[in-house]
């Protein structure tokens, strides 16, 4: 009874020092220190049980248990927490010390899973990865509807952008990105710039500013500079260029948020 007891307090004493690891830097240095520590004392076993799982070029929960059981023993004894790296890494720009670190480790292929339930519950199972990191990968995954917005700009019928024809054909679109405020070709607009192609001049309208209500722009006042994930209908204007002729900052064939439906926000 003594021996359960004592073994009960080890594995407890395990878990709790193992939940304050600190996240690994996402850089070259600690890949390298992580990826010799793999390498001395568990590729070998790694390997093998490897070998006895089904071949996927898309992790398969057995592929997933047996990497997610190996790496998050490796990045402990780094002195890491995986499933601090994890929710670092999701919450990261894609930099290039960022993709570095990921592809030597082969650490993103299992990421961009995590929001699927089958390499999820394998890294659960293995201990690597904690339930609010799986909620913030399917909260940044645009295929997953919101949940719990955080705000909800209502439908306006009577929204019109003058100018503009009206049957220009609807998108309905969940985009990631992070809600700006317009210097350049959206002056006094805001608008919503891309993860993947950050620069004003490939943003999408949300709300011409000057053109707004004081009471809802308390609300976008508290999204400017977040990064959102958000549900909406947009179109796109084809043969009209925003911004100063002459400027290298144009912004060609512009689209915009259509304000005649309800648009959704979750700040991540």
């Amino acid at each position: 009874m003594l021996k359960i007891a004592i073994a009960l307090c080890l594995s407890l004493l395990c878990s709790v020092a193992q939940a304050t690891l600190p996240p690994a830097s996402l850089d070259a240095s600690a890949a390298q220190e992580i990826t010799s520590v793999f390498k001395e004392q568990y590729q070998d076993d790694f390997r093998a049980d490897m070998a006895r799982t089904p071949r996927s070029a898309i992790p398969t929960y057995e592929q997933s248990l047996v990497y997610a059981t190996y790496m998050n023993k490796a990045f402990a004894k780094a002195g890491y927490s995986l499933d601090q790296t994890l929710y670092k890494y999701l919450k990261a720009d894609r930099t290039a010390s960022v993709v570095f670190f990921m592809s030597k480790l082969n650490l993103e292929n299992y990421a961009t899973f995590l929001k699927t339930n089958l390499v999820a519950s394998a890294f659960l199972k293995a201990g690597a990865v904690s339930e609010k990191t799986l909620t913030y990968a399917k909260d940044i995954a645009r295929e997953i509807p919101i949940s719990n917005a955080d705000y909800i700009i209502e439908a306006d019928p009577a929204y019109v952008i003058e100018g503009l024809p009206n049957n220009l054909e609807r998108r309905n679109e969940r985009l990631l990105g992070y809600v700006r405020q317009g210097t350049g070709p959206w002056k006094n607009w805001l608008y919503l710039e891309s993860l993947t192609r950050p620069g004003e001049q490939y943003g999408i309208g949300l709300i011409d500013i000057t053109d707004t209500s004081q009471s809802e722009m308390t609300i976008w006042k508290s999204l400017i500079n977040k990064k959102v994930k958000m549900e909406g209908t947009y179109f796109t204007a084809k043969g009209i260029q925003l911004g100063v002729p002459g400027n290298n900052l144009i912004a060609t064939d512009p689209s915009f948020f259509d304000k005649k439906h309800d648009m959704i926000f979750k700040i991540l």
